[in-house]
């Protein structure tokens, strides 16, 4: 666990972080770019990797993990917020950060770790496709009320 990249990446971040090391402008600004860079690839490699003939086993179980990351959790935390008397931005950033499709680098944990890639990346490429509405019902929801 303590050698998982995540980890060693978030471990390496705190430390610079923590101890004020400022990057050389020239590193700071390719790692810029490569981070910007880093989710539409990984968003096209997940895709490239997925066979589209064998999802279909595990489409059942990717649209009702995608339904409740993109609905039933921001609606409870909605609801919960709401019964505290939470108002505005307060309650809106909470409900749409539950709101946020699956991140990518759960399908590439599952892979790396022997888990169920296929299911990993039904549920990225589901809720990341799904999300488009449900952020913009979210949105118009907050208006509404």
């Amino acid at each position: 666990m303590i050698l998982n990249p995540l980890v060693v990446g978030c471990v390496g971040g705190i430390l610079v972080s923590a101890f004020g090391i400022r990057l050389p402008s020239t590193l700071a600004r390719a790692l810029e770019l490569m981070g910007g860079a880093a989710l539409p690839l990984a968003l096209i490699s997940v895709g490239a990797a997925l066979e589209f003939g064998k999802l279909q086993a595990e489409i059942v179980g990717a649209a009702l993990v995608s339904l409740m990351k993109l609905f039933v959790y921001p609606a409870l935390v909605y609801i919960g917020l709401l019964m505290l008397h939470v108002e505005g931005v307060d309650l809106e950033m909470p409900v749409l950060l539950m709101a946020t499709p699956t991140a990518v680098v759960s399908y590439i944990m599952a892979r790396e770790m022997n888990g169920d890639d296929r299911l990993a990346g039904a549920i990225v490429i589901g809720s990341t496709t799904a999300s488009v509405v449900t952020i913009s019902a979210w949105l118009v929801l907050f208006r509404l009320l």
